[in-house]
C-alpha cells in the first residue's frame, strides 16, 4: 500500500510543479510512516509515491510510472486481492508487484480495465495520448483519494492537506459542517464527494473522473446494487457452505504479507469469527495473530449496566484465546488517558470532523502497538453489523409480515422464543402485531425530507440558508424514521448510502498512514458484501435464530459462551468516566466551542451552560453513580472535532 499525489498542469510549468513537490511531500514526510518516497516529473505532470512495504512484492515496486514512449503516467495505492488470475489475464510473471499489474491492465484495456481490479486501490493516470486524466478508488474506497481542479491545473492526493497546501486558498464548504451535525447517527454526512473545503473534493466508490479539456465526467463502473446475485432459490445447506468458502477466501486475501498480523478484537461475534478465521490460515504458516482489546481504566456506575451488556470483554477474549491458543493477547486502555486529550492529533490525522471521538484514539494506539510488534496489516470485523453478523428478528419477522408468509412467519416466531430467547410466544406475537401495525402505518406516511435535529446544542437556525431538501433528496426517507424496521429493500438502499464508505476508508487510510499499518475488514469485502446481498432475506435470522450466519453457521469456530443472547460488548465503557476525572483540565477545551464563530449562530447557549455546570457538580461531589449527561456529552464532543 502506498500514499500517492500529485499535479498535471495545463502547460508545462515547472516552478507550480517545483512547488508542488515541495509543499505536498513535505506533508507526507510529516505525518505518514512511510518505508520510501518517490518522485517523478515529466513536461507538465509531477507524480508521487509513498510507499510501505507491507507484501513481499511491494519492496521491488517501481511507482510512479512514467513511460514516455507509450504516454502512460501512472501512480497508485493498491493491495490486490486477485493477482493470480491478473498475472494469468496479462500474461506476466507471478511476483509482479501490484503497480506494475494496474499498469498493465490499463496498457491492455484502458480504463475499462478496473472492472478487473479486485482489493484496495486509488489510482491516477495521466494518459499523453489523449491529454486525460482519470482519477479511480477500488468499489467501496477502501482508499481514500482527493483531487482539485484550479485554472486547469489538476491535483490529486490521498490526504486532503496536500492539495490545500498548493494553488490557490481553498473556501470552508459550511453546508458540508451542517451536514455533519445533521447527518443521523455516527454518520459524518450523506453527500458524497464533498470535503470540509469546498473547491476538494473526495472521488466516490466504484467510481473514476475523466478529465479532459478542463471537463469533468463522473463514471460508476461498479454499483453495490448491481451486484446481488440470484440466491432466492438458494438451499440453507448451500448457503451454509457458500458462507464459508466466501468467509475463508475475503480472510485469506486479507493476510497478505510477509509481516505480522494484529486483530482488533472484542467479545463480539463479528471480530471473534474473523480471528478464528484467520488464525486457522495463519496457523498453516508458523504465524501468530497478535489481538488488541480495548479495557477500561475505570469502572463504570453499576446502575448503567443491563446484564446482557459487557462493560469489560477480558474473559471473554481470554475463552476466545483458549480455543485458539496462536492468538497472542494485548489489553489496551490508551495509558488511561482520556478520549480528548489527542484531540488536536486525530483531528490533523482525519482533517475531517468525526464523531468516533470516542474510539478514534483507541484505534490509532491499536495501530500503532501492532506496528511496533511487527504487523504491518491490522484485521477488523467493523462492518460485520451489515453482512455477516446482520439479522434481528425484527426485520425479518416484518418482511415475512408484509408477504403474508404466516406459516414462515409463526415457524420463525416459535423458534427465537424457545431457543434464542426465552419468552412467551403469545405475548411476543401480540407484540409484533402492534408494532408492525404501527410500523405499516408509518410508512405509509409521506414524511418530509427534513433532518431532525437530534443534537440537543443545536437550534433551528442551522437550518437556515441551507438547502437541505436539495442536499438530502438523494437519501431514503427510511434514514429518518428509525422506528420502522427494514425490509430486504431498504437494508439494500441502506447499504447504498457512498457517504458511509467513503468514512470508513478515510479514517483506516489516514490512521494507517500515521502508523504504518494496513487495515483490512473481511466483513466488508465486495465477495462478502454481494453474498449477504444475495441470500434470501429471511436466512439471516433463520428458523428465529438472530444473527444466523454467525451464530448458526458459526457456532463450532466460537466459544458457546459467544452464542448467549442477547450481549453487547461495551466498548469505551468508561471515555466519560475519564473526562470527568480530568475535567479541571478539560473543561477549556469546551468553554472554547464558544469563540467559534462558524457555530455560535446555532448553539443553544442556555443548554449548553447547562450541561457544563452539571459536569461541574458531578466532579465536585466525586459522584459517579448519579451522572444523567453521558449522551450529551457524547453530542457536545461532536463540536469539538469541527
Amino acid at each position: 500500500m502506498s500514499a500517492i499525489w500529485g499535479i498535471i498542469t495545463g502547460k508545462n510549468q515547472p516552478a507550480l510543479l517545483e512547488q508542488a513537490k515541495e509543499q505536498m511531500t513535505s506533508i507526507y514526510e510529516k505525518r505518514c510512516k512511510l518505508d520510501k518516497i518517490e518522485e517523478k516529473e515529466v513536461n507538465n505532470c509531477y507524480f508521487s509515491c509513498g510507499l510501505q512495504y507491507i507484501t513481499k512484492e511491494a519492496e521491488h515496486e517501481k511507482l510512479p510510472i512514467m513511460n514516455t514512449n507509450d504516454g502512460i503516467y501512472l501512480t497508485a495505492d493498491t493491495m490486490l486481492d486477485n493477482r493470480e488470475d491478473l498475472c494469468n489475464w496479462l500474461s506476466v510473471a507471478s511476483d509482479t508487484p501490484d503497480g506494475s499489474l494496474v499498469y498493465a491492465a490499463y496498457r491492455k484495456e484502458g480504463i475499462a480495465c478496473l472492472k478487473h481490479l479486485q482489493g484496495m486501490f486509488a489510482l491516477a493516470i495521466y494518459d499523453a495520448r489523449q491529454d486525460c486524466t482519470y482519477i479511480a478508488v477500488d468499489p467501496l474506497a477502501q482508499r481514500c483519494l482527493y483531487y482539485r481542479i484550479d485554472q486547469k491545473h489538476i491535483y490529486f492526493s490521498t490526504l486532503i492537506a496536500p492539495i490545500a497546501s498548493v494553488g490557490q486558498v481553498c473556501t470552508y464548504n459550511t453546508y458540508y459542517q451542517k451536514d455533519f451535525l445533521l447527518a443521523p447517527g455516527m454518520m459524518p454526512n450523506l453527500v458524497p464527494g464533498e470535503t470540509p473545503y469546498q473547491e476538494i473534493m473526495q472521488v466516490k466508490p466504484g467510481s473514476y473522473l475523466c478529465i479532459k479539456d478542463g471537463k469533468i465526467t463522473e463514471h460508476f463502473y461498479w454499483k453495490i446494487e448491481e451486484q446481488s446475485i440470484d440466491h432466492k432459490k438458494c438451499k440453507v445447506k448451500a448457503c451454509q457452505e457458500e458462507f464459508i468458502q466466501v468467509f475463508r477466501a475475503c480472510t485469506a486475501s486479507a493476510l497478505r504479507t510477509k509481516a505480522n498480523i494484529s486483530i482488533c478484537l472484542s467479545s463480539g461475534l463479528d471480530s471473534a469469527s474473523v480471528a478464528a478465521f484467520a488464525v486457522q490460515q495463519l496457523e498453516k504458516q508458523g504465524k501468530s495473530l497478535f489481538s488488541y482489546t480495548y479495557v477500561p481504566a475505570l469502572t463504570p456506575p453499576k446502575k448503567q449496566e443491563r446484564s446482557y451488556f459487557i462493560p469489560d470483554e477480558t474473559q471473554l477474549v481470554e475463552e476466545l484465546v483458549s480455543k485458539y491458543p496462536s492468538i497472542t493477547p494485548h489489553f489496551l486502555n490508551n495509558q488511561g488517558k482520556n478520549c480528548l486529550t489527542d484531540l488536536e492529533k486525530i483531528r490533523e490525522i482525519m482533517e475531517i470532523p468525526f464523531k468516533a471521538c470516542v474510539n478514534l484514539p483507541n484505534l490509532l494506539e491499536i495501530y500503532q502497538q501492532a506496528y511496533a510488534n511487527g504487523s504491518r496489516i491490522v484485521l477488523s470485523g467493523q462492518y460485520g453489523n451489515s453482512t455477516i453478523s446482520y439479522g434481528h428478528i425484527e426485520p425479518i419477522l416484518y418482511e415475512l409480515h408484509k408477504k403474508k408468509k404466516w406459516f414462515t412467519y409463526l415457524q420463525y416466531l416459535n423458534g427465537y422464543c424457545t431457543k434464542t430467547v426465552k419468552q412467551s410466544r403469545l405475548q411476543a406475537w401480540k407484540a409484533m402485531r402492534a408494532y408492525f401495525a404501527y410500523a405499516d402505518k408509518n410508512a405509509k406516511q409521506k414524511k418530509e425530507i427534513r433532518p431532525q435535529i437530534i443534537n440537543p446544542f443545536l437550534t433551528e437556525a442551522i437550518l437556515e440558508q441551507y438547502p437541505y431538501k436539495e442536499r438530502f433528496s438523494h437519501i431514503s426517507t427510511l434514514l429518518f424514521q428509525e422506528d420502522i424496521p427494514d425490509t430486504s429493500e431498504s437494508r439494500l438502499k441502506k447499504m447504498e448510502i457512498l457517504s458511509s464508505y467513503m468514512y470508513i476508508g478515510a479514517y483506516e487510510t489516514k490512521l494507517g498512514l500515521a502508523a504504518g499499518v494496513v487495515v483490512r475488514d473481511p466483513t466488508r469485502d465486495i465477495r462478502m458484501i454481494q453474498f449477504c446481498n444475495s441470500i434470501p432475506f429471511p436466512y439471516f435470522a433463520y428458523k428465529g435464530c438472530v444473527r444466523w450466519l454467525i451464530r448458526g453457521i458459526m457456532k463450532d469456530a466460537l466459544p458457546a459462551s459467544y452464542q448467549k443472547w442477547p450481549r453487547y460488548g461495551i466498548q469505551n465503557a468508561d471515555w466519560h468516566l475519564r473526562i470527568l476525572r480530568d475535567w479541571k483540565q478539560v473543561r477549556s477545551m469546551f468553554e472554547d466551542l464558544l469563540q467559534k464563530q462558524e457555530i455560535q449562530t446555532y448553539l443553544d447557549i442556555d443548554k449548553y451552560q447547562a450541561l457544563l455546570s452539571k459536569i461541574d457538580q458531578s466532579y465536585a461531589s466525586g459522584n459517579y453513580e448519579e451522572i444523567t449527561w453521558e449522551k450529551d456529552l457524547q453530542y457536545l464532543c461532536f463540536l469539538l472535532t469541527l
